[in-house]
């Protein structure tokens, strides 16, 4: 199995002509970090993926892309079928099995208590 991360680029994604050419050096720049592990890299949408073998640290995930010059944040990530009950599954794994505390009626996320 494999860990999905979603890498943000900085000052990359404003580059013009020669932009292929920076995100091929950032592409090379974490292959290089993470040498040793089994991982692949692809781009999608100005954004870049890693996946990685669930054997390497994450520790060792996280030393590589946060002091990688270009990236300007990463964040792990799941993936799964375009399903809702699949969605589900994955959102299951992800977070656990709790316990999760429900907010009090009429309150919304993100409001304080007072």
């Amino acid at each position: 199995m494999n860990t999905l991360y979603v890498i943000r680029l900085g000052e990359i994604a404003l580059k013009g002509l020669n932009r292929p050419m920076f995100e091929n050096m950032l592409r090379r720049n974490i292959k290089a970090k993470l040498k040793g592990y089994r991982n692949t890299i692809t781009k999608q949408k100005g954004r870049l993926f890693l996946q990685i073998g669930d054997d390497c640290p994450r520790e060792v995930v996280d030393t590589a892309l946060s002091t990688t010059f270009g990236i300007v944040g990463y964040s792990r990530s799941f993936s799964a079928p375009k399903e809702l009950k699949a969605i589900h599954e994955a959102a299951r794994e992800a977070i656990g099995e709790g316990p999760f505390d429900e907010l009090p009626a009429g309150r919304r996320a993100g409001e304080n208590g007072s």
